[in-house]
């Protein structure tokens, strides 16, 4: 048939196109997930509850709490004060979340034929691509569950562990020492913590602050704060609807931990069963703000459907798939803080746990 001059379309892939800007090559930044995953011993608990024989085991934290002033005497009588005990912490529940992928049946054939030859071909690329597509709604709502577990301890300057209101004043002619970060580094030393031991998760205000500083090298006050060292900064979007507008935490180093099973393995399942495939997978993850997320481990099942039926979507009414494989990406973590009875009734730091909220304005 003719086409009369005109040249029939050309499907290209979007991302040859556009490249980066391309949005299924994009992963949303996700401070918190990425902060757990950065921390000096983030592997600790996930390795102890899960050392890869496929056994998950329960783990408790054995504690105790330090002394607090007020409990040493002033005679020399030989009294006993107190005697060193045992607490114990308890792990939250493994909370879960899966992604069910679907491939037709000459992708798939073509896939493995590939694979078997040793070839990277197009096939290949364009299924980890599809995959790798998927992955970023999965651990947005991995990133959002561990928001909303997150929580925060007293603040010693408040006696709330509700948010506490600080102000990144406009007037560059004042330099109000109360206000800003100034208030929050002398709540961080307050909490005997230290600005370089600490981090901020959050968006909004706070974010736009941290780019200033990097930006001028100057303050909101007018101070030059190119020596200052400030906390490091995650960003993370998730902040504005989960926590609240403006809203961030400010965190001690690992007070915060990131528990990770994977269920796949010898001992429960792996390998061959039935129609499927099971294992855990490593993806080379990196967020639009350049964070590494690689160290998160994925249950991955490979599902045949070598029947010919109906298959469900998304909820969507059964359609007519054929044969495939359906692909299930799933993860099982949690959030493992310092308890809130970590110190004494009796100590100043009663109920600090290493996080703190605050809400940001800018008068």
């Amino acid at each position: 048939m003719s086409s009369k001059g005109i040249a029939l379309a050309v499907l290209k892939a979007q991302k040859e196109i556009f490249s980066s800007a391309a949005p299924m090559t994009k992963i949303t930044p996700m401070g918190t997930l990425a902060y757990l995953l950065a921390q000096s011993r983030p592997s600790i608990l996930s390795q102890t509850v899960d050392n890869k024989s496929g056994y998950i085991r329960d783990v408790n934290i054995r504690y105790r709490k330090r002394a607090s002033a007020g409990e040493s005497v002033t005679d020399d009588d030989c009294s006993l004060q107190s005697e060193p005990a045992f607490y114990t912490q308890t792990l939250p529940s493994l909370s879960k979340r899966f992604k069910g992928i679907w491939f037709d049946m000459p992708t798939i054939k073509t896939f493995t034929e590939d694979a078997l030859a040793g070839n990277s071909t197009t096939t290949m690329v364009e299924v980890m691509d599809a995959i790798m597509n998927e992955i970023n709604g999965l651990l947005l709502d991995i990133n959002t569950d561990l928001v909303s577990a997150l929580t925060s301890g007293i603040n010693l300057s408040t006696g709330l562990a509700t948010a506490k209101t600080v102000n990144f004043t406009q007037n560059t002619t004042n330099n109000v020492l109360t206000a800003g970060m100034t208030g929050i580094m002398a709540d961080i030393m307050l909490h005997e913590a230290s600005v370089q031991n600490t981090d901020i998760i959050g968006a909004g205000l706070i974010n736009n602050y941290m780019l200033q500083q990097r930006a001028k090298g100057v303050d909101q006050s007018g101070v030059d704060t190119s020596g200052l060292l400030l906390p490091s900064f995650w960003y993370d979007p998730a902040f504005t609807a989960t926590i609240g507008a403006n809203n961030f935490v400010v965190v001690e180093k690992n007070a915060m931990q990131f528990v990770n099973v994977c269920y796949n393995r010898a001992g429960k399942i792996s390998g061959r069963f039935g129609t499927s495939e099971f294992g855990t997978i490593q993806f080379p993850i990196t967020d639009a703000a350049g964070n590494s997320l690689g160290n998160l481990e994925f249950d991955i099942q490979f599902k045949e459907e070598d029947c010919p039926g109906d298959r469900v979507i998304a909820e969507a009414a059964p359609a007519a798939k054929g044969r495939g494989m359906s692909v299930i990406v799933g993860c099982h973590f949690a959030l493992a803080q310092v308890p809130a009875t970590a110190y004494k009734s009796t100590d100043r730091m009663y109920q600090v746990n290493g996080v703190w909220k605050y809400a940001a304005t800018n008068a």
